[in-house]
């Protein structure tokens, strides 16, 4: 696994160097495609959603008023705004009978917080994959506020990330 993973990123930091310095704006566009469909290709297998989940990791949670199954619920309605048009049913009961992993999307969040009061230091880190392979996108946000404020940064933090996955998916899947 190690080794294909070296030897695609050589891959494409050489397709990278080439249309850099040699090609057009439009075959910088078609590497540019290339790449994605290389690197987030997988997307387009999935055909609806199984699991969509915000986990907490803090002991002081409940002081900075912030809930798993609130997060939870603004996730997946995240999801609705952002990917009209893809179906979500929880698998998570079911998942013996699931038959083509690939095909089943997840997206899963995880909520880090240190303190609460002032300063509060939070980490935000979202990935979105499918039940075969559970990270195709990942991104991350990492900031500090006070306990008034925080609740709310990371629900925009959550909003911005699904909003910036809906984009790629639809983008890989030539849906937009």
């Amino acid at each position: 696994m190690l080794y294909k993973s070296a030897l695609l990123s050589l891959l494409i930091g050489a397709v990278l160097c080439f249309f850099t310095f040699n090609a057009s704006a439009e075959q910088k566009q078609d590497a540019k495609t290339f790449i994605d469909n290389l690197l987030y290709g997988e997307l387009k297998h999935i055909e609806s959603f199984g699991f969509i989940y915000v986990h907490i990791e803090n002991t002081e949670s409940s002081r900075l008023q912030l809930n798993e199954n609130d997060l939870t619920d603004y996730l997946k309605l995240r999801f609705k705004n952002n990917f009209s048009g893809v179906q979500y049913k929880d698998k998570t009961n079911s998942l013996a009978d699931i038959k083509d992993p690939k095909k089943i999307g997840n997206l899963w969040c995880g909520v880090w917080t240190v303190g609460d009061d002032y300063p509060v230091a939070y980490h935000v880190e979202c990935q979105l994959g499918s039940f075969q392979k559970d990270r195709i996108l990942t991104d991350a946000v990492l900031g500090y506020g006070s306990k008034h404020n925080v609740p709310d940064t990371i629900r925009r933090s959550i909003d911005d990330i699904v909003s910036r996955f809906a984009v790629k998916f639809f983008k890989v899947r030539g849906e937009m």
